[in-house]
């Protein structure tokens, strides 16, 4: 087989030649783009992370093409109906960051709601405002949970370890482990009412889509903390600025934005960067970090084994391994 790897590092390549040893294996570091589909033109399988778009006119130019395996639980970036119409399968990685996602989630919740950033700026002036560092419990407060999944249902283990009351909202509940937990699905109106803390952890589709909306945040309560390490276009990101100027929100912590072009090497140079964006990066009350939630050592480990895993298990007959539709 000729496999096209993206977006993977260095390290990354000895461990898929160790596993793919009787197939021609082609590298880059970068996203896929348009300047690669002639180096790639016969390949059998692509394998790409979040920022490589694999579109109809990419499918289009790959005549060969039989799978596209993304490394990743998400796979909006990926046209997968189009790829079914031309009989290509789809795979995803669906269980490597459950702990390591939920983790991220409550680091970033802490970290607003215990004040670290101000206290470590005021740590290293030497200076001390109790007002400015002055944080809130989680014990006792109301969390809300939009998708109770792999990565929800781990949120939902730690809330618990923090004393807090939690309810959710799911398309498909998961009633067994409502009980177990002592958690309760409610209304997505009741969610938005009730909850002093909203964190979401639902695929991006189009019924997804903004769904934090202008609708959604005036159902809110006042002082609301929101966390999103799911995707960005959850958001309405121009509803959630407006809600930040209007000071309804206690804080926000996102891992993902609608626009990530931000986090590309170029942006970071200095260039064009979008007035949202710098917005949300230098509110007081906003944490943004750069679509880590994902990155630990173990995850990206489970990630390569599972990679290889849908290479093998979904080329050629069988029932296919981690299929998405």
């Amino acid at each position: 087989m000729n496999v096209a790897f993206f977006e993977v590092e260095d390290w990354q390549r000895d461990f898929f030649k160790s596993k793919l040893k009787k197939d021609k294996l082609f590298f880059s570091s970068k996203a896929l783009s348009s300047g690669d589909l002639k180096k790639i033109k016969d390949v059998d399988v692509l394998c790409v992370f979040v920022k490589s778009q694999v579109s109809k006119g990419v499918v289009d130019k790959l005549a060969n093409l039989k799978l596209v395996v993304t490394m990743s639980t998400g796979y909006d970036h990926v046209d997968v109906k189009y790829c079914s119409k031309k009989g290509i399968k789809v795979s995803n990685v669906p269980n490597y960051g459950m702990n390591t996602v939920a983790q991220h989630t409550f680091a970033l919740l802490l970290n607003l709601s215990k004040k670290i950033e101000p206290s470590l700026k005021q740590s290293k002036k030497a200076f001390v405002d109790r007002s400015v560092t002055r944080g809130f419990d989680l014990a006792g407060k109301t969390l809300g949970i939009i998708g109770t999944g792999n990565i929800g249902q781990e949120v939902i283990k730690m809330a618990c370890g923090f004393s807090m009351k939690i309810i959710a909202f799911d398309v498909f509940k998961n009633m067994k482990a409502a009980k177990k937990l002592g958690y309760k699905y409610v209304s997505l109106d009741t969610l938005f009412k009730k909850s002093d803390v909203i964190t979401l952890h639902v695929p991006l589709f189009k019924s997804t889509r903004h769904i934090l909306n202008n609708a959604a945040f005036k159902k809110m309560k006042r002082g609301v903390v929101l966390i999103n390490t799911a995707r960005g276009a959850l958001i309405d990101t121009k509803v959630l600025i407006g809600s930040l100027k209007k000071g309804k929100l206690g804080g926000v912590g996102l891992d993902v934005l609608e626009d990530e072009s931000i986090f590309s090497p170029k942006k970071l140079l200095g260039r064009k960067v979008s007035s949202e964006n710098k917005f949300l990066l230098h509110h007081p009350n906003v944490l943004v970090t750069n679509h880590n939630a994902f990155n630990t050592i173990e995850a990206i480990e489970r990630i390569m084994k599972c990679t290889v895993s849908n290479i093998k298990g979904n080329i050629g007959k069988g029932k296919g391994v981690n299929l998405v539709k």
